[in-house]
């Protein structure tokens, strides 16, 4: 069974809490019951500092957020206790101090960055030629990738995905 997790954060990564604990831990008890699991997350500026064996795989890749907008990012792959991490860098959106906001509260365009992350995860998932069985969705950040599955599917049911 291929499991693609997606997430915005996991430990050994990024943390605020513990769904980047269980993010980080599910895919290797995962491959220890003969699952074939990976994970893929934004790449924060932050994480690319603390970790300079993290290899960049492709470059420029578009996603388009609305019929008027496109951004792109840059594809990212290291391995962790035997799962292969992949991370979506575009500085617009992850070159930010924390995740999520600051402690005067979240960042305003929150929706708009995890709504790139949702659409990115389908580009990774194609440009890697990865077909999971299941795409795990953590947390609310990145619940609307559930609409855009649905979508994807009714346009094109062979889609890679």
């Amino acid at each position: 069974m291929k499991v693609a997790m997606c997430v915005s954060e996991a430990v050994p990564f990024a943390k605020t809490g513990g769904l980047a604990d269980v993010a980080g831990a599910l895919p290797q008890a995962l491959k220890k019951a003969a699952a074939d699991a990976i994970v893929v997350m934004p790449g924060y500026d932050f994480i690319f500092k603390k970790n300079p064996r993290i290899n960049k795989i492709a470059e420029n890749i578009s996603v388009e957020i609305n019929d008027t907008l496109a951004e792109s990012f840059d594809l990212y792959k290291t391995s962790e206790g035997g799962v292969d991490f992949y991370f979506a860098r575009n500085d617009k959106f992850f070159a930010r101090e924390y995740i999520y906001g600051t402690s005067r509260g979240d960042y305003g365009d929150n929706n708009l960055r995890f709504g790139f992350f949702s659409k990115a995860i389908f580009k990774i998932l194609e440009k890697i030629s990865y077909i999971p069985d299941i795409i795990h969705l953590h947390d609310y950040h990145l619940a609307i990738a559930a609409l855009f599955l649905r979508d994807m599917k009714e346009k094109n049911p062979r889609a890679l995905v």
